[in-house]
């Protein structure tokens, strides 16, 4: 360390010996010299290091604060006019020393030492410089070193060339580029409050501007601090104080700001268009500076919420986690009097690009207690206001609209989650469902016609006298009475010659043939299906009336021996055979489960969350309620409990995500028939110690331990959001259950009454509920003290909602 020191300090005074004659004037050797002995006796060091060459330096930095010691204003003139005397040779000689002795140093210390002198007579740091300008540039605000010290001097050595490049490259000096030219312009002419400049010098910087975005959009948000922007008034302002509209775009944002009632934005000036800039491209930049183009959703507090009395009832006490966020357009409640199409159009514009939860209001009183939700401000203002247009001019609350009213794109905004919120349509939808459940109960009266619907309307309507209304009766009945008039009519120009060709091609026709063909049939499937017949005539037969599950009626009609004749139908695909899992279907209604049934893949789950006695479907578009008693839902539901469901298969070609179904939890692969797997059974062996877990019939996966499978399972309903049960056996009490469940096939259908089963010999079921999501932690880590790795709606402020910490 100390042979460093000794190096750089003979170097050091090699160098000032040999420049003592130019350097030796009084004000050196008072001064620095003096400076540098008096520092070498004050910390009694023989010799200096690099720290203290630069501590002498330092010195002459102007003050950041009135304590520190460093020189005064005299002090630095005096400095300053001593490097300005300094030749070429002296400062390219010091610049290389720096180099040989500091390198570590340069980027840090020595980049903001006051050791460069420029061009305009100052001495400045090398990170403040810049190289030499050329010269077609001006510019009084940039420091540029001097051009002297770039030119190499007759004689001089290699090292001190190359040290005097390295030294002007590591220590920051910069080249003089795009963005220093544009921050002059901004601060030469856009920097005052009132701002004068002819429009085409301008232009000229408005087009540097550009293409200073084009290329370095991050750097070029500097554009948007100034007041770059000629308005209508031709006043130079920000961007943020002027909108978009024609001629460059029609915004709508001129009518709505004047419905507002806002003086102090105004438009961009029609000059720009004179720029030759391609008008999007034009626009693109306007936008990227910050002008108004669109009304914004802005959040604000709910207190102004009409459903603030309930928000403000959130329970706890007020801490600094509160949340108190709720989501407004500014100036609403006057944009909304305007009844002005284009402001409408520029509010459902606003309101379809609203981000996620902008519409619902938020109030905690804190981060553990839970929070009140509400529709937003904007969603009570629109669904309460009649803004609405129509094509007859007129303008209606979304509660009233009609779709036949409405055009363009608040036709397309149907449907959506904001528009629900509002009621867009909601009067017609409700007339709609009304005049559809009508419809089906005049079509089961005879009615069919359009004409016979209309005369139906007006019957019901109360609007004519009762001798009209009588009048109309009668022609309603005598239609359906001569409905067969209304048949089909096929008739041909010539019966003979049509009844020779169908004669002529009936002679040709081939014979019937017969063949035998080997095909695939479920085994067990018949006797299953008497099973269910039976069962399902006790459950659905009520005064020796039998009903179909879709109608809730009685059956069609009755076969020669009597009995009624209905479709038994498999109600969800399964692995196993079940009796129960079948329904009783009238021909028309089966026919509609199997081919028209929208819901057929979801059927497990409506079941499984469904807590009545009917499951809505929907058939041919109609939703449709299919019933059960009380002892088939029971009976179907408990099938499930033990059964898995099949996976249902299109014959269409199916995507390469389709084929990747399986899931592996925690290292063991699911069957693709078990993604729905809920209940199961951990089977331990007799004579060995290891632990099986599986369905009833199927092993999933082994384990070395009761514990190490109850841990995997709980993993499993954690990561598949399920809740499940398990039940642990031994090999004896799992032969034992399959046994019981192939002589329960056997087993004659119950009566109507429900039967009271005995207790199995299986053990008393273990429930794991999965409602809570734990998280899992990286090898080395340990769950969050205060959330104990549990996934919640509101992340733990410890651990920022990862868990673990």
């Amino acid at each position: 360390m100390f042979t460093s020191f000794k190096i750089m300090t003979r170097a050091l005074q090699d160098f000032l010996s040999s420049n003592l004659p130019t350097l030796s004037d009084d004000w050196w050797e008072n001064n620095v010299i003096e400076r540098l002995s008096f520092q070498q006796q004050k910390i009694g060091v023989s010799e200096w290091t690099k720290d203290d060459l630069i501590e002498c330096f330092d010195y002459y930095q102007p003050k950041s604060y009135s304590f520190e010691e460093k020189a005064t204003k005299q002090e630095l003139a005096s400095f300053d006019e001593w490097v300005l005397k300094k030749s070429s040779q002296w400062l390219r000689s010091l610049y290389s020393l720096f180099v040989s002795e500091l390198r570590d140093e340069l980027s840090y210390h020595v980049s903001s030492l006051r050791i460069i002198p420029t061009n305009n007579n100052q001495v400045k740091a090398p990170s403040e410089c810049y190289f030499p300008l050329e010269d077609s540039i001006t510019d009084d605000s940039i420091s540029c070193l001097r051009s002297d010290l770039l030119v190499p001097l007759e004689g001089e050595s290699k090292k001190v060339h190359d040290g005097v490049n390295s030294f002007f490259s590591e220590t920051g000096i910069k080249t003089y580029g795009e963005k220093e030219s544009i921050l002059a312009i901004l601060k030469t002419y856009y920097s005052s409050d009132r701002i004068s400049l002819d429009f085409e010098t301008h232009a000229l910087h408005m087009k540097k501007f550009f293409s200073w975005y084009k290329q370095a959009k991050f750097a070029a948000k500097e554009l948007k601090k100034h007041s770059i922007i000629l308005d209508g008034n031709f006043d130079y302002v920000k961007p943020n104080r002027t909108y978009l509209d024609e001629p460059y775009r029609p915004t709508g944002m001129a009518t709505a700001l004047g419905a507002k009632g806002v003086s102090t934005v105004h438009a961009i000036n029609n000059m720009y268009l004179q720029l030759e800039i391609e008008i999007n491209e034009l626009n693109g930049f306007f936008e990227f500076l910050g002008v108004i183009k669109s009304l914004d959703i802005i959040e604000t507090s709910c207190r102004n919420n009409p459903k603030w009395s309930y928000l403000r009832t959130a329970p706890g006490n007020a801490t600094n986690t509160s949340a108190n966020r709720d989501y407004t357009i500014d100036g609403l409640e006057r944009l909304l009097k305007a009844h002005d199409k284009t402001v409408s159009e520029l509010i459902l514009k606003t309101v379809s690009n609203q981000g996620r939860f902008k519409d619902t209001a938020t109030f905690s009183q804190n981060q553990s207690n839970s929070a009140r939700y509400a529709d937003s401000q904007w969603v009570c203002l629109l669904r309460d206001r009649a803004w609405v247009p129509t094509k007859s001019g007129t303008f209606v609350k979304p509660c009233d609209a009609q779709k036949k009213d409405l055009s363009g794109n608040f036709l397309h905004a149907l449907g959506s989650e904001w528009a629900d919120k509002i009621k867009f349509c909601q009067k017609e939808e409700e007339s709609s469902k009304e005049s559809l459940v009508k419809r089906e109960a005049a079509k089961r009266l005879g009615f069919t016609s359009q004409t016979d619907f209309q005369l139906l309307d007006l019957i019901l309507s109360g609007s004519i006298s009762e001798a009209q209304k009588q009048q109309l009766i009668a022609s309603v009945i005598s239609s359906t009475h001569n409905f067969s008039q209304q048949l089909p009519q096929q008739s041909s120009s010539n019966v003979e010659a049509r009844a020779m060709a169908v004669s002529k091609a009936a002679e040709q026709a081939p014979e019937k043939r017969k063949e035998v063909r080997e095909r695939s049939v479920a085994v067990g499937k018949p006797s299953v299906r008497q099973e269910a017949e039976a069962y399902l005539k006790s459950q659905y037969s009520i005064n020796e009336t039998m009903i179909c599950q879709l109608c809730q009626e009685e059956l069609p009609f009755r076969k020669l021996d009597g009995e009624y004749y209905f479709e038994i139908v498999d109600f969800i695909e399964s692995d196993s055979m079940h009796f129960q899992n079948h329904l009783c279907l009238c021909p028309n209604h089966a026919a509609m489960f199997k081919y028209s049934n929208s819901d057929k893949t979801i059927l497990f789950e409506k079941l499984s969350t469904t807590k009545s006695r009917s499951i809505s479907l929907q058939l041919n578009g109609i939703e449709t309620e299919l019933y059960f008693t009380d002892n088939h839902m029971t009976d179907v539901k408990a099938i499930f409990e033990v059964t898995s469901v099949a996976i249902q298969t299109s014959i269409e070609p199916q995507s390469p995500v389709v084929e990747d179904l399986n899931c592996v939890i925690d290292g063991v692969t699911i069957p693709k028939h078990l993604l729905l797997w809920r209940n199961a059974f951990i089977t331990t062996s007799n004579n060995s110690g290891s632990v099986k877990i599986g369905t009833n019939k199927e092993v999933v996966a082994s384990f070395e331990s009761i514990i190490a499978a109850e841990y995997w399972w709980e993993a499993y309903l954690n990561s598949r959001g399920f809740e499940g049960k398990l039940k642990i056996r031994n090999e004896n009490d799992a032969l034992l259950a399959k046994t019981l469940g192939k002589l329960s096939l056997k087993v004659k259908p119950p009566s109507p009454t429900r039967v009271t089963r005995k207790p199995t010999l299986v053990p008393k079921s273990t429930s794991i509920k999965a409602d809570k999501k734990i998280v899992r932690i990286p090898d080395g880590k340990e769950y969050c003290p205060r959330c104990k790795g549990v996934v919640k709606m509101i992340p733990c402020w410890k651990c920022h909602g990862k868990g673990w910490v």
